[in-house]
């Protein structure tokens, strides 16, 4: 199981794991296919209000950066970076292969990666990861083992999987750790199934907070894309939850009375323009995070920021974080012509 294996409870010269793990907290992603933030809201109403009594962040103007939830997951996973060139993955980050600080190359964070495989494209393809559990070919031979979205005896899939994520959580909070459970099947076919989670989902956040991952542990709950489009969906508001995914992440309270600016700099981007890159440098930020030394991550890019470091000016356009026309959120302010109107007013 993971976390079960040789690691031994994090230590350091000065200082114990709890220290650490305070200063450099875990990272889990709960990763969600074309699941909209209204959508998110609206089917999970319990899950919902969870993450508000939690003081999750979740961002009300995050819009991805093309339609294909596959390549926009994949940019988060790189920190931001959209091309696969000298790629660098969130978990291959946390285990400081590339960094020389003593305090980060010793984490020894372990990596469990879940992406449920189905008749679709996988996301991580038949990449050879170097990691101590992927999941993929469990997913493989449980495909032989369902029937729709259940088990042969019945049950739920995705609450299977769900548990499991949770149980290595429980099992590996006493270590440095980087998980991802990626749920495509239940909402690939038909996004109202996504209903079906709010209880099993609301249940393991609890039980991971009562447990104490919420103390050293970053959550992040994120969508690929907004939801997909239906044939007859030409409405402004299908049009609206078609571009504007889900991200809602929690940081640990410990953790923000030591970067203090952080939590004022995110609560400002939760009402501003942001994107696919700008949460693939924040997750990247949370992975590489070093106050005295900060890594390239943490800067400005053309096209987005850490949203921990950085706030988006107020008239962030999508022009300028590089979304394209067909999918922006945002409308052009245009001065009515007509008389029957005095020339102060304005459509939007």
């Amino acid at each position: 199981m993971f976390g079960a294996q040789d690691s031994q409870p994090l230590t350091v010269v000065g200082g114990g794991s709890e220290w650490l793990m305070m200063e450099y907290p875990s990272l889990a992603l709960l990763v969600f296919d074309s699941v909209s933030s209204n959508h998110f809201k609206r089917s999970l109403p319990r899950t919902a209000k969870f993450l508000v009594e939690n003081d999750f962040i979740t961002m009300n103007m995050y819009n991805e950066l093309t339609d294909n939830s596959n390549d926009n997951i994949l940019t988060i996973l790189r920190g931001g970076e959209e091309s696969s060139e000298n790629q660098t993955f969130l978990w291959e980050a946390m285990k400081g292969e590339d960094v020389h600080w003593i305090w980060i190359s010793e984490r020894q964070c372990m990596t469990y990666l879940s992406e449920e495989v189905g008749n679709f494209t996988s996301i991580l393809s038949n990449i050879s990861l170097d990691v101590e559990h992927d999941l993929r070919p469990f997913y493989e031979i449980s495909r032989e083992t369902t029937e729709g979205h259940c088990t042969k005896d019945g049950r739920v899939a995705s609450y299977e999987y769900l548990e499991n994520w949770k149980k290595a959580l429980l099992n590996s909070k006493k270590y440095c750790h980087f998980s991802m459970h990626y749920m495509k099947t239940l909402t690939r076919d038909d996004p109202d199934h996504l209903s079906l989670l709010d209880g099993e989902l609301r249940s393991s956040l609890e039980a991971l907070k009562a447990n104490g991952l919420f103390e050293d542990t970053v959550f992040a709950l994120v969508s690929g894309t907004g939801n997909s489009p239906g044939v007859n969906d030409r409405l402004f508001t299908a049009r609206v939850e078609e571009r504007s995914p889900f991200f809602s992440i929690k940081l640990p309270e410990k953790f923000l009375k030591k970067h203090y600016t952080m939590r004022s700099n995110i609560a400002t981007n939760a009402n501003r323009l942001t994107n696919t890159i700008d949460v693939g440098l924040t997750l990247m930020d949370i992975a590489t995070i070093n106050s005295i030394y900060p890594s390239e991550y943490t800067f400005k890019r053309d096209k987005g920021i850490s949203l921990l470091r950085n706030y988006h000016r107020y008239h962030w356009s999508c022009d300028d974080a590089g979304i394209p026309p067909r999918l922006c959120l945002c409308m052009d302010e245009k001065v009515l012509q007509s008389k029957e109107y005095p020339r102060d007013f304005h459509a939007y």
